[in-house]
C-alpha cells in the first residue's frame, strides 16, 4: 500500500499482514517471556511492519 499524504503512514484497515500462522510462528520464534518484552519488542522498531501490534483486531476469526 502506498501512502498518498507523504506522512509515511497508512491507515490500519489498508494495511497489510501476514497470515495469522505465519505471525504466530515468527512471535512464537521471539522467545519472550512476558507481555512487556513483547510490546517493548513492538515500540522498539524491530518488529516486522507485517505482523500487528494489536493480534487481536486483526486476526478477529482466529483470537
Amino acid at each position: 500500500m502506498v501512502d498518498c499524504t507523504g506522512t509515511g503512514t497508512i491507515a490500519l484497515q489498508n494495511k497489510v499482514y501476514r497470515s495469522f500462522e505465519e505471525a504466530h510462528k515468527y512471535v512464537v520464534q521471539q522467545h519472550f517471556k512476558s507481555r512487556e518484552e513483547y510490546i517493548k519488542w513492538c515500540k522498539s522498531g524491530e518488529k516486522p511492519t507485517d505482523i500487528p501490534t494489536s493480534h487481536a483486531a486483526v486476526y478477529k476469526e482466529q483470537w
